[in-house]
């Protein structure tokens, strides 16, 4: 379904701008030109499908549990879409007491939606159908705490049996949601309204890093969206580094606005700015925050790469590249950026067939590779498998299931020994070459003769990857060769238990967020990058 909004320009006439399911499109502007008028315009021309969270609002949450019946809450939201669309909604919010209890009742009857239907094919006998559903259909609760894990807020959400919301800080004693810090009950707030709205909703909030910092607040929104990409979102901020941290988003800069005689907005000096383009100078220095430092990774937004590094380095902003060499390029193009000095830029490539001179020249400029050949090697590495399948089956089941995959990979390798060793050896090839290659400070006289023995690499590595196999070495044969490009993933995910890749991939980053020596243990395969990103970022 595509979403029109129509803005009204103070200049050329109006401006449509069509939003699929999946779409990202920030409101960018300084202190008066019109961000929260234009918030209230777009949501005016959707009210239907429209879900509206003004972060900036005070959110009071009387209690602990939701106070409104089923009946009194869809009455409620009927009569705060309607005042909505008033003028007066801009400044005023006669509503600020239900709107919290709203949220919570929506999350706590998708909950106990989620649990019926695991209980009722429990009671029917299909055990198999009821963990198998359990997994594929997210807890709210269980994302929401995920959510704040990657987002580095320290609380932790639960449901007692008397239906109050508590929260528990860095293992504290359970208390009251009403009785989180302001931050913290918007983080929850606007995690409820996202989770819990309809499919193909528009998802409009408004100033989400009012309450919350930059450190927080951008992965919590990059994570929401993953998590909701059946659905559009519009984000009203002051903060640039949210287009910034999502690349594939549209950002609109608002320059100014033009009242009626009503007080009211009649037309906005708008430009639409598309993907990975640059923040006018103007107004950058108006919204431009503190150092913030960017890590560039390979792959799509929805590639393997970028949720998990965002995982690893919640505090970091993650951006997805193409590919190793677009990495690079960003990593250079950033740092040696005047415009964009209150930046720090990291890159993390696979390590693919990489030197290890090669590797040490590419971090003296800050862009780390892997110490494995690729980031499937740290999703399908042996302990991550163990921890991921120990918490669905029985320690017996657990360790027969892992030793069956370790079986099927070796028995997938062996059938496609011959590609991965003749990959190898385009690679040592490629490298060799590479390696005879001058700079123009080290400009060679004459010839450069390069000699290749192809025979004596190709008996290297078949005899490198049958001493593998013979020994059942899988932790090498993953560290050091494409093993995507085998059958293998995909059967080790299967004999595991998952459906495919995909569902035990997916499986791998829930199990890292509720278990911080694994996460740990991922984060090694990053080698230094790690320690640097530990750091304490630098102030201007």
């Amino acid at each position: 379904m595509t979403i029109k909004i129509s803005i009204p320009r103070t200049i050329d006439g109006t401006l449509d701008i069509p939003i699929l399911a999946g779409d990202v499109l920030f409101v960018l502007g300084a202190n008066g030109t019109g961000k929260s008028n234009l918030m209230q315009c777009i949501y005016g021309q959707n009210p239907d499908i429209a879900r509206w969270t003004s972060a900036h609002r005070q959110t009071v949450l009387e209690s602990s549990r939701p106070l409104l019946s089923p009946g009194e809450r869809h009455n409620m939201e009927d009569y705060i879409r309607s005042f909505d669309i008033s003028p007066e909604a801009r400044w005023r919010d006669v509503y600020s007491n239900q709107r919290p209890s709203i949220a919570l009742s929506n999350l706590l009857n998708r909950q106990a939606d989620l649990n019926q239907h695991i209980a009722r094919l429990s009671r029917q006998g299909d055990g198999e159908g009821s963990v198998r559903y359990a997994s594929e259909h997210k807890d709210p609760i269980d994302t929401i705490n995920g959510l704040f894990q990657q987002s580095n807020m320290p609380i932790r959400i639960s449901i007692s049996e008397g239906e109050d919301f508590l929260a528990s800080k860095n293992g504290s004693v359970s208390y009251g949601v009403n009785e989180l810090s302001d931050g913290e009950r918007n983080g929850l707030l606007i995690a409820s309204e996202v989770l819990t709205a309809p499919p193909n909703s528009l998802l409009l909030i408004d100033e989400p890093e009012r309450h919350l910092h930059r450190s927080i607040i951008s992965p919590l929104l990059t994570a929401l969206f993953s998590e909701r990409a059946d659905c559009s979102f519009v984000i009203s901020t002051h903060e640039v580094m949210l287009p910034i941290d999502n690349p594939s988003s549209r950002t609109l800069l608002l320059r100014g606005c033009v009242y009626d005689e009503h007080n009211q907005v009649s037309s906005w000096d708008i430009t639409v700015l598309e993907a990975g383009a640059q923040i006018d100078n103007d107004i950058k220095a108006d919204i431009l925050g503190s150092r913030s430092r960017i890590l560039f990774v390979e792959g799509e937004k929805t590639s393997l790469d970028a949720p998990l590094y965002s995982m690893l380095f919640p505090n970091v902003s993650v951006i997805s590249k193409q590919d190793s060499r677009t990495v690079e390029i960003a990593v250079r193009g950033v740092n040696s950026s005047n415009d964009l000095h209150s930046l720090s830029a990291y890159g993390i490539i696979d390590r693919d067939w990489r030197t290890e001179g090669q590797r040490e020249k590419l971090s003296e400029q800050g862009i780390y590779s892997l110490g494995v050949y690729s980031v499937e090697s740290i999703y399908y590495d042996y302990r991550i498998q163990e921890a991921v399948v120990v918490q669905i089956k029985a320690e017996q089941d657990a360790q027969q299931s892992l030793a069956s995959a370790k079986e099927a990979l070796i028995q997938a390798v062996s059938n496609n020994r011959q590609h991965l060793v003749d990959q190898a050896i385009v690679q040592k090839i490629r490298q060799e070459i590479t390696g005879l290659l001058p700079d123009k400070q080290n400009l060679p006289e004459g010839a450069i003769n390069a000699r290749i023995d192809v025979t004596k690499i190709r008996q290297t590595e078949e005899a490198a990857l049958a001493d593998f196999i013979q020994n059942q070495d899988v932790a090498s044969i993953i560290a050091r060769y494409p093993v995507r490009e085998s059958s293998a993933f995909t059967v080790i995910a299967q004999t595991l238990g998952f459906t495919n890749r995909e569902h035990y991939e997916k499986a791998v980053r829930e199990m890292l967020k509720g278990n911080p020596e694994m996460l740990e243990y991922a984060r090694s395969f990053t080698g230094p990058l790690a320690q640097k990103l530990s750091a304490p970022a630098a102030t201007p």
